[in-house]
């Protein structure tokens, strides 16, 4: 058994590591990441292998293999069909049946509120710590399955340890831009918007923006006017520019240093984050989903800068809830209270224009600096090998 004490995981009863096997329905899951990196050394077994009934016995499904019928994305009652013999199987050795989606939300599964037989032993595994006056988590066909959701502080994990975040070491950097901001995808319509926002305000004129394109082989076309809510102040230049301005690459490679590097693209840390004064963070969910975060949060807390995050509903005030220090200090977050994606994202511009006028010394107020410090040694703390270890035994007893 583990407790928690602060940023120590402390055991109150020994776990063996070999006590431990991981039934992997596939190769690989987002978990496994993090027990390879910190070198746990548990069991990994197939079906088919011998069982051991003292060991701590978990079926893992990776998430991303979960998709089919070229659907987004999957839903528990297909999964549970198509799966129906391993089910039976854990079923009949009471082993746990857990979906790992560590790097993404449980809301990621078209959940609805079918008539579904779970595994009489079910865990979620995702990256979240819901905030309970959520709206969205109050919707029945999300609540029911909170029960078996376990917050796995993945992705504070992974990139705080496996892509080293947690030894950055701010370089020496003139502030040579208002703010930063790393879009991903901005065929996201919620990233789109903003985007329409940042340069049909003129905003761009003082930041750095960067855009990965997923799939830049696609032909993009325009959305109809109507489809656009009618008083999104940039809705024709979201529309008369999709093509040109938002359906591109625009990627900071070339353009600024890359100060951690990673192999995989979107981890990677460039200059311009130390070159602003703060960072717009562009999350992965919109106001349709519950506030969640990624490497994306996690980028300016390593560079120990302030930022601001467009998103969910709540996301910048939810922080609380990760022991992440927000900055009411510099930035209005009343804009988060608003449902209409394209109004979100109006408001949200609106406030990066009003804090655009400000004095430039409200982003190294004390106060400020106190708090990127304070969420940088949080980030170390809770992404160390040891932290990382006693966590994923933790996750494995909850689970089992």
């Amino acid at each position: 058994m583990l407790e928690q004490h602060g940023n120590t995981l402390v055991k109150s009863q020994e776990l063996n590591v070999a006590d431990i096997a991981l039934w992997l329905k596939y190769d690989s899951s987002f978990m496994t990441h993090l027990v390879d990196y910190v070198e746990l050394d548990v069991e990994y077994k197939k079906i088919g292998d011998p069982i051991n009934k003292d060991q701590l016995n978990l079926f893992i499904v990776h998430h991303a293999w979960l998709f089919h019928d070229d659907t987004p994305s999957p839903d528990f009652k297909t999964t549970f069909m198509q799966m129906d013999k391993e089910i039976q199987w854990c079923n009949d050795n009471d082993i746990t049946f857990v979906i790992d989606t560590a790097s993404e939300i449980m809301q990621t599964f078209h959940c609805g509120i079918q008539d579904v037989k779970t595994p009489n032993k079910f865990k979620i595994w995702c990256d979240h710590r819901p905030d309970p006056n959520d709206p969205i988590l109050k919707q029945p066909e999300i609540a029911r399955w909170l029960d078996n959701c376990i917050d796995v502080e993945y992705m504070r994990m992974n990139v705080g340890g496996n892509h080293n975040y947690r030894s950055l070491v701010p370089p020496q950097a003139e502030n040579k831009y208002l703010f930063s901001c790393f879009l991903g995808d901005p065929i996201k319509r919620s990233r789109g918007f903003l985007l329409a926002g940042l340069y049909g305000s003129g905003l761009d004129q003082q930041g750095f923006i960067s855009q990965f394109l997923h799939n830049p082989d696609i032909t993009y076309y325009p959305p109809k006017k109507e489809t656009v809510h009618a008083e999104f102040r940039y809705r024709d230049w979201f529309i008369d520019n999709y093509v040109d301005r938002v359906a591109v690459d625009n990627k900071f490679e070339g353009r600024s240093d890359i100060v951690v590097q990673t192999g995989i693209h979107d981890k990677r840390i460039p200059m311009a984050i130390f070159e602003s004064h703060f960072n717009i963070v562009s999350e992965s969910y919109s106001t349709e989903c519950y506030a969640s975060y990624t490497e994306k949060t996690l980028k300016p807390i390593a560079a120990q800068k302030p930022f601001i995050i467009s998103s969910s509903l709540g996301i910048n005030d939810n922080l609380k809830n990760h022991d992440i220090e927000n900055f009411p200090e510099i930035f209005d977050y009343s804009f988060e209270s608003i449902e209409s994606i394209e109004m979100y994202a109006q408001a949200f511009i609106d406030e990066i224009l009003r804090v655009s006028k400000e004095p430039i010394s409200i982003y190294t107020q004390p106060s400020v600096l106190e708090k990127t410090k304070y969420n940088y040694e949080r980030l170390r703390a809770q992404s160390s090998k040891e932290y990382i270890k006693q966590k994923l035994l933790q996750i494995f007893e909850e689970s089992a």
